[in-house]
């Protein structure tokens, strides 16, 4: 369906650059306790990193100057919260993406699924090509 990111932010306007995990060493990053970042981010020790319980208080903290970068995933969560914090941000660096799909099961469904499987795939593909997943994104983000 789409590729989720996990990336760095930063406010809008603040003229930090990071393009390379090395450039965030020794920079004050937000994360979320419990969350996995990839496995070179979360094993880096000479980034640091501030803890916080949930993506709210990770924008929350952004917003209010306290930390200069957040990491978490672009799409969905920390890009809405964001917009609804009136918190702009901007990606720095993107440290992983892992596809997300959608599955049909064979035994439920048996040929039924293929057939829905390959009229979702068109569909959903039209309606990338026509910008309406754009147009919904847009309300959001």
């Amino acid at each position: 369906m789409h590729i989720e990111k996990t990336v760095i932010l930063a406010r809008k306007g603040t003229g930090m650059k990071a393009t390379r995990l090395e450039e965030l060493e020794g920079k004050r990053v937000g994360v979320v306790r419990g969350y996995m970042y990839g496995t070179e981010f979360d094993s880096n020790q000479k980034i640091k990193k501030i803890v916080c319980n949930n993506d709210e208080q990770l924008v929350r903290i952004l917003g209010r100057g306290r930390v200069p970068l957040i990491a978490g995933a672009e799409e969905g969560s920390m890009r809405y919260l964001c917009k609804q914090a009136n918190v702009e941000v901007e990606v720095l660096c993107v440290l992983n993406g892992i596809p997300s799909y959608i599955g049909f099961s064979k035994k439920a469904l048996g040929e039924r699924g293929k057939v829905l499987a390959e009229k979702f795939s068109k569909a959903l593909r039209q309606l990338k090509e026509e910008g309406f997943i754009k147009k919904i994104e847009s309300r959001y983000f």
